[in-house]
């Protein structure tokens, strides 16, 4: 029996599975969450007109030399991480080239973005995309995967911008029972935060629902940053506080009680807020905590929940976890995402010459290069 050496297998082995470096753009968005989200690729509707659209973005990836580009991965919006679909196909093309505008200055008129050198890079076809599952990440992976026909890349030359368009024909989301798949999305915005809810609250009697929580932010402008607290289907006239956080608790929860689980990190605690009265539906709304108006909190990751007492001082419930990332500005003055779309739906969209415009917004997108 022969045995190759070991660094002809490590050669062979390193030729089969080369690395791939992924871009992330707009990149403040590879380990942020999109602070916005949308459904204009892919819609669920029984009238087929509605499920058709047309949708071109163009992307300032300026890139230090001229680099092939071989797919693309688009990911869904974690705060609506509580909705699932199944799997599903959609009839689409896409096609890539060296954008004529640039994200600030795309124009309506779709074919005065394009370059010349448009390449389509998926010919029309049907593209199988995952279910949605509950990735547990914040953000979400980038599950919603275009790979590329093959050979196919396209090559964006240095210091350019990017302009891909992508044509849906149609989609079976309405046969599957879902309703849309809300792509995470980005927007210059000084107001803008994201979420993501995990874990699951108590049974609290209520005969449909769980005890849960949403956490909420909002610029006051005499108080600046301050989170508020929603909580439903609690303990009706219990007391309950409000647990702010760092940090999720680990192994998915920590017991404190038959029927509940504390969901914040307890060495990661901020501040633990109440008591709060309870109304008869077993909830209530408050302001929780402010922030300081500071740059080291752009951005920042803060973890709540809720924790009760029954009317009887006897059983301990709890909430979900949520997670808010805070706004990624304080102020958008001068600044500019480098990004841009335009946009239609119906089947004027394949014939239309222009279509809705959008500047510093757009799908956050994978390329992987």
């Amino acid at each position: 029996m022969r045995c190759f050496p070991s660094v002809l297998v490590l050669a062979l082995l390193a030729g089969g599975t080369a690395a791939q470096t992924t871009l992330v753009f707009p990149p403040v968005f590879k380990d942020h969450a999109g602070n916005a989200y949308h459904s204009y690729l892919f819609r669920s509707s029984a009238v087929m007109a509605n499920r058709q659209a047309r949708f071109m973005e163009v992307n300032d990836l300026n890139l230090s030399k001229a680099t092939p580009i071989k797919s693309m991965a688009f990911r869904w919006y974690a705060g609506l991480n509580f909705y699932y679909h199944q799997s599903f196909q959609a009839d689409l093309e896409l096609t890539l080239s060296t954008a004529r505008t640039t994200g600030a200055t795309v124009s309506s008129i779709f074919a005065a973005n394009a370059g010349k050198d448009a390449t389509v890079v998926i010919a029309r076809k049907k593209v199988h995309f995952p279910p949605k599952l509950t990735y547990g990440t914040f953000p979400n992976p980038f599950r919603y995967k275009l790979f590329f026909d093959a050979g196919k890349t396209f090559t964006l030359p240095a210091r350019k911008s990017l302009c891909w368009e992508i044509k849906v024909y149609d989609n079976d989301l309405y046969l599957k029972h879902s309703n849309v798949i809300d792509l995470d999305w980005a927007v210059l915005s000084s107001s803008a935060y994201s979420y993501m809810d995990y874990g699951k609250g108590s049974d609290a009697g209520n005969l449909m629902y769980r005890y849960y929580c949403a956490i909420h932010y909002s610029f006051i402008p005499a108080l600046g940053p301050r989170i508020y607290g929603d909580c439903y289907s609690g303990p009706a006239f219990g007391k309950a506080f409000a647990v702010i956080g760092l940090d999720k608790a680990p192994g998915g929860g920590i017991s404190i009680g038959p029927l509940a689980k504390l969901y914040i990190h307890p060495g990661r605690i901020l501040a633990v807020t109440g008591p709060y009265n309870l109304n008869y539906f077993g909830g209530l709304h408050v302001p929780l905590l402010d922030i300081p108006n500071l740059p080291a909190y752009l951005g920042a990751k803060i973890y709540g929940q809720f924790i009760a007492l029954d009317s009887g001082f006897k059983n301990i419930y709890g909430t979900n976890g949520r997670i808010i990332q805070l706004p990624l500005w304080s102020s958008t003055a001068g600044k500019n995402l480098g990004m841009g779309y335009v946009y239609m739906h119906g089947p004027q969209a394949f014939i239309s010459s222009s279509g809705s415009r959008g500047v510093n917004t757009g799908v956050v997108v994978q390329f992987t290069l």
